[in-house]
């Protein structure tokens, strides 16, 4: 029986929570165990402070008032697996030891940006309580408790946010903490950097470092080193020393009232008794053992100590007589002071990422720290006692002095210049100059300037303007898009549709013109249709040249958004490579950006939408995202355009086709007796296809038989029916022929096989580009003839009245419901096909496809039946 098996249950439980972990020695806080055991932190604690003390967990402090665990390694030698899992984890604590030691506020965050670990410093800086923390998500963090502390919200979380947003590049910069409940007012640099590997890789490292001190340097580097000589010198002058004598046995004989006021004791109260009873040893330890080393060697010894009970500085001159020992003391508490901030001050002058300059008063360098070699890649040295016009131009030197003698004669104590310095490698670099002055006497002054490469700041600076560029217009382009919406609604021709775009683009702010250009796919020529904001343009770059859309090597926009069926843009018309043959009209109508739109819908091209505009990579990511649906929208309003006119028209151009062998491109031949007709095709919402119609078995055979071989052939399903033939549903991954007709603005009026053959049937508005239809009949089916083409008489009222009918009433879910139950048998008694059947072919549940079914039928009959007269008998 092991030492586990002797715990209570509710310990053994939450040790059980270690070790369902992937590693039991991963540390985790009171929290996280409280979540894992649906307890209170009060109980979790509790346990975990037992274990804690049997010596099955451990545990360490984090924070102010936070605290982790974790699994106590075992202290036998253990398995060989187990000891080999653990020294990434030593190595991490440690990691976690060192950053909760140094002197920052730190974050941790995952890849999903949650807090895993926080030191002491981010409760002192932002007033926050890492237990807490630990685990929230850092971008909610920042809105609900962080934000609050900062002077400029605003920029710091936008700074910061960009950083998850886009988690590739290092980020540092400075920010003002205000002053509230747990913390106090600071400056603190923000640096943060990706996680490249381990277990928090991806996620990112934020440090905060205090660098309160280093914004104030300039108004403590004005005291010089004169300046704190003479505070010292007339300290001394207004300070006696203190005097004692003591023995040859080293008991008190004298004291003079400043060594009474020294000690805060009076002489009646010491003489006699021994110095070391008087002031024990570690109360003035090196004083004592000067006094025994002078008594010894009989020679004078100096010293310098601690006095503990007074709590300052005293230096001591000890002189050794043969009848005892005097003693004389002074403060040199400030002075011990003073020496240590000039230390501190040296420190920062040696270490300070800034360079750090100090000139005389004409501008001559007198003293540099390391960073401005590091800056301008020569050693101060080099400089000392002359202008350091190599690095800066000395008329800008002069002219940034003179700026600052008016300054300071107006008031001002610090001074900030921009500038550029010129490197030793020849490289301009910008920076920004804080300047102050200082008095080492009273007749003159030295400069002392604070030096940072702003090359960072101006680039963000650049990119934070761009970014203001691109979202305003993006606004626009949204606002055109919109535009464009609204507009072509009321449109009853496909003109008035295509100037109403060009006009809503080419009256934008964010575009010069536009125009719009038809496709001829047969010829790989387009044909100008529409230009706005442009006179003659299309016709100079020759759209009717064929290379443009069927010539590969060409690299025009225009060429590849036909081909390619997506937008393409040129970012800057005067560099790219690829449109050197159009530069010359560039320059000449004072374009920087193009865009090529391609209008098109539900597989069918209808022309080209070309935008241009005078701003460098206007179409960048947003702004040719938002362009983008334009050519869809287009599309789809010039086919319901021409579908509206074909459905209205009284007469109709009616093509028939004959296709000898339909299925003459795969091993398949339809059997002469057989019959196959297709009734219709329901497009789905996913851009796939339902086709349904009937066939006879020995077609039925046919047709399973090319599912393997048709490509875009999904699936044939078959609904026996006791009268021959059957009915069959195909499910298709791409566009049939019959949707790419409508597309059109046509119809299929039939499609059935005839004496051995396929004979197709379509009716066309007189508007309809016919060749357009006939290029697509022959794509699908190579050995497709044109038997007929002829001029028919339609109701075109009365199927547009019907269609129109049954679009407003009814949702595209519910027809589409409504029209595949009743071609796939769903209504026929008995039913060829169950709702589970129909359902599964719509790619929905069984209740949500009797939903929509249900909802159609209601919504059809209450139509139907209000239309009826209503007679009481």
């Amino acid at each position: 029986m092991s030492l586990e098996d002797s715990l209570s249950d509710s310990l053994a439980e939450t040790l059980a929570v270690f070790d369902g972990r992937e590693s039991p020695h991963v540390p985790l806080t009171t929290s996280e165990v409280s979540e894992a055991l649906a307890c209170t932190r009060r109980t979790a604690y509790d346990r975990l402070n037992r274990l804690a003390d049997e010596g099955y967990v451990e545990t360490k402090k984090v924070g102010a008032r936070g605290r982790v665990w974790w699994r106590a390694p075992q202290s036998s030698a253990g398995s060989a697996a187990e000891s080999d899992s653990t020294p990434s984890e030593g190595y991490e604590s440690l990691l976690l030891d060192v950053l909760d030691g140094a002197d920052a506020g730190v974050f941790v965050l995952n890849d999903d940006f949650e807090v895993v670990w926080a030191n002491e410093g981010v409760e002192r800086y932002f007033g926050l309580d890492c237990e807490t923390v630990v685990g929230r998500d850092k971008r909610r963090l920042l809105d609900e408790e962080i934000l609050d502390a900062v002077a400029d919200p605003e920029t710091f979380a936008e700074t910061v946010l960009s950083t998850y947003e886009d988690n590739t590049y290092a980020e540092e910069f400075e920010c003002r903490v205000t002053p509230g409940e747990g913390r106090a007012e600071r400056w603190l640099e923000h640096r943060s950097r990706p996680i490249e590997s381990g277990r928090f890789a991806g996620g990112r490292v934020e440090h905060y470092y205090d660098v309160t001190e280093s914004k104030r340097l300039v108004r403590r580097l004005k005291r010089s080193h004169a300046a704190l000589e003479r505070e010292l010198d007339e300290a001394f002058e207004r300070i006696d020393d203190a005097v004692f004598s003591l023995d040859e046995e080293g008991r008190f004989a004298y004291l003079n009232p400043r060594a009474e006021q020294l000690f805060d004791r009076d002489a009646s109260e010491v003489v006699g008794r021994p110095i070391d009873v008087v002031f024990p040893q570690k109360e003035l330890s090196e004083g004592c053992e000067a006094i025994r080393r002078a008594a010894k060697t009989q020679s004078a010894v100096t010293f310098e100590d601690y006095f503990e009970p007074l709590e300052q500085w005293v230096e001591g001159r000890v002189h050794p007589s043969e009848t005892g020992t005097s003693v004389y003391l002074r403060d040199v508490h400030d002075r011990k002071r003073r020496e240590r901030e000039l230390e501190r001050y040296e420190t920062i002058f040696d270490t300070i990422d800034d360079a750090v300059c100090v000139f005389d008063e004409d501008g001559r360098l007198v003293e540099a720290n390391d960073a401005f070699e590091t800056l301008t890649g020569y050693p101060p040295d080099e400089f000392v006692g002359e202008m350091p016009t190599e690095v800066i131009a000395e008329d800008m030197l002069e002219s940034a002095l003179e700026y600052c003698r008016e300054e300071f004669e107006e008031g001002r104590d610090v001074v900030s210049v921009d500038a550029e310095v010129v490197t030793k490698a020849d490289e301009r670099v910008p920076i920004e100059a804080r300047i102050t002055r200082y008095f080492p006497c009273e007749n003159s002054h030295r400069w002392i300037a604070v030096v940072r490469d702003v090359t960072a700041q101006k680039e963000q600076l650049r990119r934070y303007e761009r970014q203001r560029e691109r979202l305003t217009a993006l606004n626009s382009v949204n606002a055109v898009v919109r535009e464009i919406s609204d507009a072509i609604i009321s449109r009853s021709t496909r003109e008035e549709i295509e100037h109403a775009v060009c006009e809503s683009l080419a009256s934008s702010e964010s575009y010069l013109f536009a125009w719009i250009a038809g496709v001829d796919p047969r010829r790989g020529k387009l044909t100008p249709r529409v230009e706005v904001g442009v006179e003659g343009y299309v016709d100079e770059i020759d759209l009717s040249d064929a290379r443009s859309l069927n010539t590969l090597e060409e690299s025009g926009p225009a060429s590849r958004a036909v081909r390619t069926g997506e937008i393409q843009v040129v970012n800057d018309a005067f560099t790219d490579e690829d449109f050197e043959p159009w530069r010359h009209l560039a320059r000449e109508y004072g374009y920087r950006s193009v865009a090529a739109v391609p209008i098109e819908y539900e597989g069918t091209t209808y022309g080209l939408i070309g935008v241009y505009a005078d701003r460098e990579n206007a179409f960048e990511e947003e702004e040719r995202h938002a362009l983008g649906p334009v050519g869809e929208i287009v599309g789809h309003a010039i086919a319901a355009n021409e579908r509206k006119q074909a459905l209205m028209s009284d007469e109709a151009v009616e093509v028939e086709f004959r296709v000898p062998d339909p299925f003459g491109g795969y091993d398949a031949t339809l059997p002469s007796d057989g019959v196959f007709r297709i009734d219709r095709t329901i497009p789905l919402d996913d851009g796939t296809y339902l086709e349904y119609g009937v066939a006879s078995a020995n077609v039925l055979d046919v047709l399973e038989s090319l599912v393997a071989e048709v490509p875009h052939w999904e699936s044939l399903t078959t609904f026996e029916r006791d009268s021959a033939p059957d009915r069959f549903e195909l499910y298709l991954s791409e566009q049939p022929t019959q949707s790419a007709v409508a597309s059109l603005g046509g119809y299929v009026e039939s499609a059935e096989m005839v004496e051995g053959h396929f004979e197709l049937t379509v009716h066309l508005s007189v508007s309809t580009d016919v060749r357009r239809v006939i290029d697509i009949v022959q794509e699908t089916y190579p050995d497709a003839e044109l038997v007929a083409r002829r001029m028919v008489s339609v109701d075109g009222a009365f199927r547009e009245r019907l269609q129109q009918e049954f679009a407003d009433v009814l949702t595209e879910r519910q027809r589409n419901a409504l029209e595949t139950a009743y071609y796939s048998g769903f209504f026929e008694w008995p039913r060829e096909s169950s709702g589970e059947a129909v359902a599964e072919s719509l790619g929905v549940s069984a209740p949500t496809f009797h939903q929509h079914l249900r909802k159609a039928e209601k919504t059809l009959f209450r139509r139907l039946l209000a239309e009826r007269p209503v007679t009481s008998q």
